[in-house]
């Protein structure tokens, strides 16, 4: 098996399958988790793409590449959809904008890791630059933790001690 390579974090990766016309697909851009992402929450992951107005349709893909997987795995796909798109504002302008969104809801451990938006148009694929998605909530296991230890030492005194008793009681 092979490992991921590291994508880089401040460029799109491009994957070409077209011969050297024009690229009508000009970026993939990957917003960062807004506020703390704790257990059980929610948060929402976005994917901007830049396209020409008359590129066509699109796919977009979610790929998550988690810790201690060898391989990312596809989670969801938008299809052949360009309706979230805008045109610019300026008036001479020819580009698009469209933004893709994908929710993510009582967030689990399981959840942890990279998430990539990958765009299928014309030929080429290119990768986001990632979003990472870490919790916060790893600070709220240790009070759990501390709590449920500090239990368990006083249910094994309060047995050590009713033992002692209920020994005591039959010798006399």
């Amino acid at each position: 098996m092979h490992e991921l390579p590291a994508l880089p974090t401040a460029q799109n990766f491009i994957l070409s399958f077209r011969n050297n016309s024009p690229s009508r697909l000009y970026g993939v851009l990957q917003h960062p988790v807004s506020g703390p992402v704790e257990l059980g929450g929610d948060t929402t992951l976005q994917c901007s793409v830049l396209t020409d107005m008359s590129a066509g349709e699109h796919s977009v893909y979610w790929f998550r590449h988690g810790s201690g997987e060898s391989h990312p795995g596809i989670i969801y796909t938008h299809g052949n959809r360009s309706d979230q798109c805008e045109s610019s504002s300026e008036t001479d302008s020819s580009t698009q904008s469209c933004v893709y969104k994908l929710p993510k809801r009582n967030l689990s451990l399981s959840d942890a890791g990279t998430y990539y938006c990958a765009v299928l148009m014309c030929g080429e694929i290119i990768l986001g630059n990632g979003t990472k998605l870490d919790f916060v909530g790893n600070d709220v296991l240790f009070p759990i933790i501390l709590g449920l230890a500090a239990s368990n030492l006083i249910s094994m005194a309060v047995i050590l001690f009713l033992g002692r008793k209920l020994l005591t009681g039959r010798h006399k």
